[in-house]
C-alpha cells in the first residue's frame, strides 16, 4: 500500500475542509496573485480562492497514483514519486495557507513568506534526485538523459548539487528583501540551463567512448 500518497490525500482533504469552514469569513473577491515586490495584483471569486488550489492538488495526487503504470520504461520508483508528490503538495498547502491568512486580514509580504518554502522545495528535490532511477516522468528528462543511463546518473548527481545551491542562494532574499525574487529566479534559470548543457556534454563524451 502506498502510505505516503494516502497521507498526502488526507492533507488535501483537510484543505477542502478548511475552505468550507472559512467560506463565510472570506471576502467575495479574494487576493490570489502578488507582484515581485509583494503587492496584490490579482483577485478571484471566493470559491476560486478557497477551492481551486485543493482541486488542483487532488488532481496531482490522482496523477501520481497512476504514473508508475504509465511509465514506458516501467522503472519509476514509487518510493521516490510518492515522496515527490507529498513534498509538492505540502508546498502547495503552505502557499494556499499564506493566501488564506492574507485574506482573513494578516498583512505581510507574501514573497518573503514564500522564500523558505521555495528553498526547502528545491533542497529536497536536490536530495531526492541523486539516486532516482531513469524514468519518463520525474527527474531531469533531456533527450540525452533518456537515451543513456550513465548520462542520467551523472546529470542527476550534478543537478542535485545545483538545486541545493539554488536553495541556499534563495535564502539571501530574506536579507536583501528588494532583490528577493531575483535570488530565487536567477539561480534557477541559470542552474537549469547549466544542467541541460551538462547533460549534453556528458552524452557527447559517452558516445565517443
Amino acid at each position: 500500500m502506498r502510505i505516503k500518497l494516502i497521507i498526502t490525500l488526507f492533507f488535501v482533504l483537510i484543505s477542502f475542509l478548511v475552505g468550507l469552514l472559512l467560506y463565510t469569513t472570506m471576502p467575495e473577491a479574494m487576493a490570489v496573485h502578488w507582484g515581485a515586490s509583494g503587492e496584490v495584483n490579482g483577485y478571484a471569486s471566493r470559491f476560486v480562492g478557497l477551492f481551486l488550489m485543493p482541486i488542483i492538488m487532488c488532481g496531482i495526487v490522482g496523477l501520481f497514483f497512476v504514473l508508475p503504470k504509465l511509465d514506458p520504461l516501467h522503472t519509476l520508483d514509487t518510493n521516490y514519486s510518492d515522496w515527490f508528490c507529498l513534498i509538492l503538495i505540502l508546498f502547495m498547502i503552505y502557499v494556499h495557507g499564506l493566501t488564506l491568512l492574507f485574506n482573513v486580514g494578516w498583512k505581510f509580504n507574501l514573497v518573503l513568506g514564500l522564500i523558505p518554502a521555495f528553498s526547502g522545495l528545491f533542497y529536497f528535490l536536490g536530495s531526492m534526485m541523486k539516486n532516482i532511477t531513469q524514468n519518463w516522468f520525474i527527474g531531469i528528462r533531456t533527450p540525452w538523459t533518456l537515451r543513456s543511463e550513465v548520462v542520467w546518473r551523472k546529470t542527476h548527481r550534478f543537478g542535485a548539487r545545483i538545486f541545493q545551491i539554488c536553495a541556499l542562494i534563495g535564502l539571501f532574499g530574506l536579507v536583501f528583501v528588494k532583490l528577493a525574487i531575483w535570488f530565487i529566479l536567477v539561480p534557477i534559470v541559470v542552474g537549469t540551463v547549466g544542467i541541460v548543457v551538462y547533460s549534453y556534454v556528458c552524452y557527447r563524451k559517452e558516445m565517443k567512448n
